[in-house]
């Protein structure tokens, strides 16, 4: 049990990183553009702030530091893209036009790419959690469908008869059976008790003929988990209870008649 619960523990951990790897891709063209956007910047700023270090910006001692070269400006460039603004202020103070290639540096980095980036992940990590969804319900319907055919090699044997059909008392003799009870639970359909079991028969019966040939029997019972599987949540439960009282108020309707 405690295995299981850490399994479920890490399973969102491991989405996060299927979605990672999946958009290493999209990462990489997306890191090269944003290099780009901070050299064709370093470049500017370079020529708008580094040549003037020693007049317009010479209360700042840092200048050279900061805009010295293009390789320190684009250093620069990426700490103010991450709002470290050590680099930003004394810039704009000194030459307020600045503001404005400043401005628009930031507008496209850090909120422009970085949205970028996390948008990639997100959207990977949605895809690979669709992709296990639809992975864990193929695996469970063929789970499903396995069992049926169990089911349907069962009912030929408790075919008793040999008349290619099921009546209601062979189909509640077969169904005191502990393995074909525990197919049944398994498919959300419970026939524990004898109550239980004529209920289910009544419903795939639809016909009222009193039997059931293996072929509408696996038709009906595969028919009725795909409705239950298309609502909301799986609601096979609620679905036969529906479909019995709609049987039931048939019947009545007709004995009135």
């Amino acid at each position: 049990i405690r295995l299981v619960r850490l399994v479920r523990m890490f399973k969102d951990l491991w989405m996060l990183c299927i979605g990672l790897m999946n958009s290493l891709t999209a990462l990489s063209w997306t890191l090269l553009l944003m290099t780009l956007t901070i050299y064709g910047f370093a470049i500017l700023f370079t020529y708008l702030v580094g040549r003037d270090c020693d007049e317009i910006y010479s209360d700042w001692l840092w200048c050279q530091d900061y805009y010295g070269s293009l390789s320190l400006s684009m250093y620069t460039l990426f700490e103010i893209m991450t709002l470290e603004l050590n680099g930003l202020r004394p810039v704009v103070v000194a030459n307020p036009i600045n503001v404005l290639p400043m401005l628009g540096f930031i507008m496209t980095a850090s909120f422009g790419l970085m949205n970028i980036v996390m948008g990639v992940i997100v959207e990977k990590v949605l895809e690979a959690s669709n992709s296990n969804q639809e992975k864990l319900a193929k695996e469970q319907e063929e789970r499903h469908r396995l069992e049926l055919e169990v089911l349907g090699q069962i009912f030929e044997e408790a075919d008793a008869d040999d008349s290619g059909s099921v009546s209601m008392d062979e189909f509640l003799a077969i169904s005191d059976n502990s393995e074909v009870q525990r197919l049944f639970a398994n498919l959300n359909f419970p026939i524990k008790r004898k109550r239980l079991a004529r209920r289910l028969f009544e419903i795939l019966d639809a016909e009222n003929s009193g039997a059931l040939t293996i072929d509408e029997f696996l038709e009906h019972i595969f028919s009725l988990k795909q409705e239950g599987k298309h609502l909301s949540k799986d609601l096979t439960m609620l679905l036969l209870d529906v479909r019995y009282v709609n049987r039931r108020v048939e019947a009545i309707s007709q004995r009135v008649e």
